[in-house]
C-alpha cells in the first residue's frame, strides 16, 4: 500500500510540474498523537490555491476541469491515496501556493514503519533467480512501445545496460519500425492516448513475418485479474502491471525471452 501511495503522488508531482524539480525527503514528528514517520513529496510545479485544498481529494476532481484543461487524468489519484492513508491509520497534509510548488506530506504512525526498502536491499531480496540471472552474450533487442516521455526513459534506464532497446512514441511508429527490423521482444504500453490503442498495434505487428511468437509484453496500470485475461487474449504473451522496479522487471525480462526459445 505505501509504494501504491507513493506512485499516485509522486505521479501527481511530475505532471503539474513542467519546470524545476521534484524532491522526496523523510523525516520524524513527535506531537501529542504520537511519533510520526514522514513523507514529504515537494515540487515547483503550477501550485494550489487554498480554497481548493478539500476538492482535490474527492472523487473524479480537479482545480482545472472541463474539455479545455491543459493536465489530463481521471481525478481519482489523491482520493484513492487519502483512502490508502486511511487504511495505514495515517494522514496527509498540503502546504501550496498557486504558481509556487506543492508538498504533501504522508504521516504514518512510527510503530507501523521497521523500516524502507533501501534499492541495496530490494536487489538482494528481489532479483533474479540463478536460473534466470544469466545473460545472453549477445543482447536481445527490445522495442519499447510507449507516449509517457518519464514513463519511456525510466523503463530504457532500467534496460539499457542489459539490452538494445528501441523506443516508439505512439502504435504507427511501433508498426513501421517492427516491419524494418527484427525485434526479440516489445514491451507494449496499453492506453498510449493516440488514434491507435496499444492492443490494435499488437494485432498489427502479429501479421508481420517472424512476429508470430515473439514476446509482446502488455505494460499497463489495469491491474484486476479481467484486465490480464483480456490482454492475453488479445495477442499479448506476456503482462506487467506498472509501478515496477528494476529487479522485477529484469527479471520479468529473463523469463519472458527463455520462452522464446
Amino acid at each position: 500500500m505505501l509504494r501504491s501511495l507513493l506512485g499516485q503522488i509522486l505521479d501527481n508531482a511530475i505532471k503539474f510540474t513542467d519546470h524545476g524539480s521534484v524532491n522526496c525527503f523523510t523525516t520524524t514528528h513527535k506531537d501529542n498523537e504520537g511519533e510520526w514517520f514522514v513523507i514529504h513529496i515537494r515540487d515547483t510545479g503550477i501550485g494550489i490555491d487554498k480554497k481548493y485544498y478539500n476538492l482535490i481529494f474527492q472523487e473524479f476532481r480537479q482545480v482545472s476541469e472541463g474539455f479545455g484543461r491543459k493536465y489530463q487524468g481521471s481525478g481519482i489519484g489523491l482520493t484513492i491515496s487519502k483512502k490508502i492513508i486511511d487504511l495505514l491509520q495515517g494522514k496527509i497534509t498540503l502546504e501550496s501556493r498557486l504558481h509556487h510548488g506543492s508538498t504533501f506530506s504522508i504521516w504514518l504512525p512510527q510503530p507501523g514503519i521497521n523500516r524502507i526498502e533501501t534499492l541495496h536491499e530490494v536487489k538482494k531480496t528481489k532479483g533474479p533467480s540463478p536460473e534466470t540471472k544469466a545473460q545472453p552474450k549477445v543482447s536481445p533487442r527490445l522495442l519499447l512501445v510507449e507516449d509517457n516521455v518519464v514513463n519511456r526513459d525510466l523503463i530504457f534506464y532500467f534496460l539499457k545496460d542489459h539490452y538494445l532497446v528501441d523506443a516508439a512514441l505512439d502504435g504507427t511508429s511501433a508498426i513501421q519500425m517492427a516491419g524494418n527490423k527484427q525485434y526479440d521482444a516489445i514491451l507494449m504500453d496499453i492506453n498510449l492516448g493516440t488514434v491507435i490503442s496499444g492492443i490494435e498495434t499488437t494485432r498489427e505487428i502479429r501479421k508481420l513475418k517472424g512476429y508470430e511468437k515473439t514476446p509482446i509484453i502488455a505494460v499497463t496500470g489495469y491491474t484486476m485479474f479481467e484486465d490480464m485475461d483480456k490482454l492475453l487474449a488479445e495477442d499479448c504473451s506476456h503482462y506487467i502491471a506498472k509501478p515496477f522496479n528494476k529487479a522485477t522487471l529484469m527479471e520479468f525480462m529473463a523469463q519472458a525471452l527463455h520462452s522464446r526459445k
